[in-house]
């Protein structure tokens, strides 16, 4: 299971929610059927009627949520999607929860530490790498600086550029 967003808040008194989406890429609920909402011992699978974008949320309203009320009961539940059910990236694209916890090595084979964020920086992507004294170094994603990732073993080798690491 792959945590999409939380459940914000009610729209109108029909029974929308405000989603508020833990991705970059929100437009990708558009084409969703349906969620899977976090029922605390389990997972409730529910039908999308209709989803739109509103500012930093993504309006949705769910079969057999009619009412305000139910709406509410909602508010705070956790939205989650099966991993076969994302949508494909572009060759150069990964998805953040997989790149999480991944160990990252320099060129010479000397653990650096593991990715505990992502972000852009509006020019490209930084890795956040926490090191073993919990130090933070961030990379930024360059073709010149990302030498291999491996999902499979959870390691990427990475080439530092002058002037990064002091």
């Amino acid at each position: 299971m792959i945590i999409l967003g939380k459940i914000v808040g009610t729209f109108g008194i029909k029974g929308e929610v405000k989603i508020y989406p833990l991705t970059n890429y929100k437009e990708m609920f558009l084409d969703f059927k349906s969620l899977l909402v976090n029922e605390g011992d389990g997972f409730k699978k529910i039908n999308i009627i209709k989803a739109r974008i509103k500012k930093n949320t993504v309006i949705t309203l769910l079969e057999d949520i009619v009412s305000i009320e139910q709406a509410q009961e909602l508010i705070g539940k956790e939205i989650f999607i099966e991993e076969n059910e994302l949508p494909e990236l572009d060759e150069n694209e990964e998805y953040v929860y997989r790149l999480l916890g991944m160990k990252v090595y320099l060129e010479n084979k000397e653990y650096l530490g593991s990715i505990i964020d992502v972000f852009d920086n509006g020019a490209h992507n930084i890795y956040v790498i926490q090191d073993q004294n919990g130090k933070e170094i961030m990379i930024p994603v360059l073709v010149e600086t990302i030498i291999t990732r491996d999902f499979d073993e959870g390691m990427m080798v990475v080439k530092i550029l002058p002037g990064l690491l002091d």
